[in-house]
């Protein structure tokens, strides 16, 4: 685990421990790489409204030349290696940006130790019924580096999705 995923996860965890014992609604993720613009935050509420949702991910649209190669193809292959696992397509799996329904979120025991953390939830949430409604998203990419690794990073969360999938307690 490099220095940035144990900041990003102590971060999500303490987070999530705090909001989870609150009555909120909703618990909003946005990655810090300044990517995602958050005035796109109420279209992720209206969505989550409208279809009634218990899972919005926010997906960015992949064009090749508009995004960094190695993100380009990295995303592309976890996203549709993922899509066959939860029976449902997403087109950006690893969006750092979602909303997640606070109800869905509570019980799930979550045991990702790096950023597949979000393949982590999303695999577990779909297999206990949620929902899911995907948004369409610009991303920038002119903002904070990524500190994703894409062979590597795509290559274990394809891994630990089949545990995550097959095998983990929910």
């Amino acid at each position: 685990m490099q220095k940035g995923e144990a900041w990003y996860l102590t971060a999500i965890r303490t987070g999530l421990a705090h909001v989870l014992q609150q009555s909120h609604s909703y618990v909003l993720f946005i990655d810090g790489d300044l990517q995602h613009d958050p005035a796109d935050i109420p279209r992720l509420l209206a969505a989550a409204e409208a279809s009634k949702a218990d899972f919005v991910i926010a997906e960015r649209a992949f064009t090749k030349g508009q995004m960094p190669t190695p993100r380009f193809y990295s995303n592309r292959i976890g996203s549709r290696i993922l899509s066959g696992f939860i029976g449902t397509e997403v087109a950006d799996s690893q969006s750092g940006f979602r909303l997640v329904r606070s109800d869905s979120l509570r019980g799930v025991r979550l045991t990702a130790t790096g950023y597949e953390l979000e393949t982590e939830m999303l695999i577990k949430l779909t297999k206990r019924g949620a929902s899911l409604c995907r948004v369409s998203i610009e991303a920038r990419y002119d903002g904070a580096n990524s500190k994703l690794r894409s062979f590597r990073d795509t290559f274990r969360t394809c891994m630990l999705a089949v545990w995550y999938r097959y095998l983990a307690v929910r």
